[in-house]
């Protein structure tokens, strides 16, 4: 589709068939919290959500903005700017919301079914692992394959017209790679608690 992540031949067609649009018209609540496309910039809701928490751009963990639109916001696009506070950090207010939204749900006499999405911006860039995990996987390295540091003239683009990586390159992979990593330590972290709180909760 042209206009890269978020163009307006998306929003008129595709966008308009997506899981949210059919389970919503199925009676689920839907529920979209997280990173959406690169392009995204909130300035409208996309069908299909009931509940819409998302990123208004490209990954971040510090010092981003959120638009919310659903009942707890009068149905109105709300924008709320996080800074770069422990308590901010994106992941964790990510499951945060969820907790809530499912805990409130199941609170009600009359419950609906429920479709949540979580889309944590990890393991992308800028690779901002949660404070308790910038350490952790110490001397971890990038997978060396058969492929690793490799050029050839019948691959993709990017490597038909690349150079072999120096001893630089290859430590700043390894770098790269431990940091999307530790990103990951806190999606591991929430899903054990999801399934751990619906578990208590005695619905799965």
């Amino acid at each position: 589709i042209a206009g890269e992540c978020y163009s307006p031949e998306w929003m008129a067609g595709p966008e308009k068939r997506t899981m949210g649009t059919y389970l919503q018209k199925s009676g689920y609540l839907t529920i979209y919290l997280g990173k959406y496309l690169n392009q995204y910039r909130g300035k409208e809701i996309p069908p299909g959500w009931d509940v819409w928490e998302a990123l208004a751009s490209n990954s971040k963990y510090y010092n981003y903005t959120l638009v919310r639109h659903g009942p707890k916001y009068k149905h109105k696009i709300t924008w709320t700017k996080f800074r770069d506070n422990k308590e901010d950090y994106y992941p964790d207010v990510i499951a945060k919301s969820a907790f809530e939204y499912l805990e409130e749900n199941l609170r009600k006499q009359e419950r609906q079914p429920i479709f949540m999405v979580l889309s944590y911006p990890g393991p992308h860039g800028p690779e901002d692992g949660a404070p308790d995990y910038r350490k952790a996987f110490p001397g971890e390295k990038a997978p060396r394959t058969p492929s690793y540091n490799v050029t050839s003239q019948d691959k993709q683009f990017g490597v038909r017209s690349g150079t072999n990586l120096n001893a630089t390159h290859s430590r700043y992979i390894d770098m790269l790679y431990r940091k999307r990593l530790q990103t990951l330590l806190s999606v591991d972290d929430h899903i054990n608690e999801l399934h751990a709180r619906l578990t208590t909760m005695n619905v799965l």
